[in-house]
């Protein structure tokens, strides 16, 4: 695969694609999620992941960063956002070291899932139902 395809596919992916420095700070979107994050990737980059998310996501994020840095990896790692245009959207996230030619721990990058097809219908039944 040559470098054109894979950023091709990677800015075409409805996959979120991000990633991060060692303090956390977003380095990296693809259009998934500048959608996801409601902004885009040049107002976006630089800012911690953990100003971007609500209170209750910061905390897990800041976790799954610590475990990152630990571990290496971290599998199935779940968030929920709440864009700007509304319902919550819940993303499972694979998050894997990132290391430069020398070896050195540079950053994070993460992909991310949408799972929020049946969370949606339980937010729009709930509201329904009010």
């Amino acid at each position: 695969m040559t470098p054109d395809t894979l950023a091709w596919l990677v800015q075409q992916s409805d996959l979120v694609m991000l990633t991060l420095d060692n303090q956390g700070r977003l380095t990296g979107l693809n259009p998934a999620a500048e959608k996801l994050f409601g902004g885009d990737a040049a107002s976006l980059r630089g800012q911690l992941l953990t100003t971007v998310l609500d209170e209750f996501s910061r905390a897990k994020a800041a976790l799954m960063l610590e475990r990152v840095r630990e571990q290496g990896r971290v599998d199935d790692w779940e968030l929920d956002h709440v864009p700007p245009a509304g319902l919550p959207v819940l993303v499972s996230y694979t998050a894997t070291r990132l290391r430069a030619p020398n070896g050195q721990v540079v950053g994070v990058a993460a992909i991310g899932r949408r799972q929020s097809a049946q969370l949606e219908l339980t937010v729009q039944l709930a509201q329904a139902n009010q």
